[in-house]
Parts: structure tokens; C-alpha cells; sequence
């Protein structure tokens, strides 16, 4: 049989419609835990007699804007700091503020980083998550 590549989005219910299964919960597993449950699934439901099953995330993304040389959407792959994610946008330009980063959780939380301090003390660099803002203002 030929390998099947499908992709498929979770709903805001933390539901996955499935071929053959219908809606299947996969929010609060691992990516493991989920595998073998649609292996499982599929094999007792006589719909494969054996499958591999592959789950892995999509594209995560973060974006940077304001006073950098490149503001952009950037993909998440992996962890990174809001340092790291403005030199992934060329760095500051001449006009920005260094002292007033603003860190927007996809929560709607708001942090102000002082990247002139991170720099100096990475404790203070925030780390960035799929989903996050990073905004550079302008300096006066």
C-alpha cells in the first residue's frame, strides 16, 4: 500500500476528524501518546490490519515588527529568545528603542524586555513561543 502524507489541523475543541475514526481528541497528548492511539485505533476497527502512524507539528510561526532592519513572520523552530528573533530580522535599526521591547503573548499578556540589559545578562532575555509578537518601538 502506498504511503499516505496527510495533513490535518486541530480544532479549537482540541478534536482531529480522522478518515475511517471521525473526531478523535488529541489535545493533551504527547505526540507519541497520539500515534499510538490511531495505530490502535485503526487495527481494532479492521480499517488497516497493520499502519504506521507519524504525528508531528506544523509550521509555528512568530513575528517581529517596528524599528527592525527586516520585520517579518518567522518560523518557529525551536526555542529562541526575543534577542535571537530581532537578529533573525536583520537587528535593530537606528531608530529603536532597545530599553522598551514589547513581548505579546498570544494570551494577549504583554512584557517590555530591555534587550540593552539582556544582552548583557541573558536572565533577562524573554524566551519567544509559536505564536508571539515581538514589537520594537521608536526611540524619541
Amino acid at each position: 500500500m502506498p504511503i499516505l502524507d496527510k495533513e490535518f489541523v486541530i480544532r479549537t475543541d482540541g478534536t482531529i476528524n480522522m478518515p475511517y475514526l471521525g473526531s478523535v481528541k488529541a489535545a493533551g497528548k504527547t505526540f507519541g501518546q497520539f500515534e499510538r492511539e490511531l495505530q490502535t485505533a485503526y487495527i481494532e476497527k479492521n480499517v488497516f490490519k497493520q499502519i504506521t502512524v507519524a504525528v508531528k507539528p506544523g509550521f509555528r510561526f512568530y513575528s517581529v515588527g517596528g524599528e527592525v532592519k527586516a520585520p517579518a513572520r518567522q518560523t518557529y523552530s525551536g526555542p529562541t529568545t526575543v534577542l535571537r528573533a530581532i537578529v533573525s530580522c536583520g537587528d535593530f535599526n537606528e531608530f529603536a528603542n532597545r530599553r522598551k521591547v514589547e513581548l505579546i503573548r498570544t494570551s494577549g499578556e504583554r512584557e517590555i524586555v530591555d534587550c540593552i540589559r539582556a544582552r548583557k545578562d541573558s536572565r533577562f532575555d524573554r524566551d519567544v513561543c509559536p505564536g508571539d509578537a515581538i514589537h520594537v518601538p521608536r526611540s524619541l
